[in-house]
């Protein structure tokens, strides 16, 4: 969609031309003919100024929720089978594409790749409702299922070396 390349100030400012210029014509359409085409005019015209303002506020949910997963991959302590996994410690090597809950429209679950400092693979599974975080789980992989986990496996590999 052509919004999503604009920044968030040309977002407003596109948002408030639309509203101006709706404004502007049905006052024009008012004066001309007494409000008929003003009354049909000004909200059809509005329509661009709402869709904009819905993308930036979309824009602004994206954001938080990344920043809120990211924050979960890296703020995760965790005892499992013996051993400690911290996320701080740990590589965000790749992001899987989020993918819908049955039944739940607003809940999200995402599985992320990331690798120790020591060299472990492991998987965090998260599970997000908005843009919070609402639970994790992990589990280590070998790096056979570490490979297979991306589409881009050469990519993923060297990130995770030049760390």
């Amino acid at each position: 969609m052509f919004l999503q390349r604009l920044t968030d100030e040309q977002l407003t400012q596109t948002a408030i031309g639309s509203a101006a210029a709706s404004i502007l014509i049905a006052v024009v359409a008012f004066a001309y003919d007494g409000g008929k085409a003003g009354a049909v005019l000004a909200p059809l015209l509005a329509i661009p100024a709402i869709l904009t303002l819905i993308e930036k506020n979309d824009r602004r949910l994206r954001a938080a929720w990344a920043r809120n997963v990211r924050a979960a991959f890296h703020g995760f302590d965790l005892l499992q089978d013996g051993k400690r996994w911290k996320g701080s410690e740990a590589e965000l090597v790749h992001m899987a594409d989020p993918q819908h809950v049955d039944n739940k429209d607003r809940q999200l679950q995402l599985a992320i790749l990331g690798k120790t400092k020591r060299g472990a693979w492991f998987i965090l599974s998260l599970l997000t409702e908005g843009a919070d975080v609402i639970g994790l789980e992990l589990r280590e992989v070998d790096e056979n299922e570490a490979s297979t986990f991306t589409t881009n496996k050469e990519a993923a590999f060297k990130a995770a070396e030049l760390a």
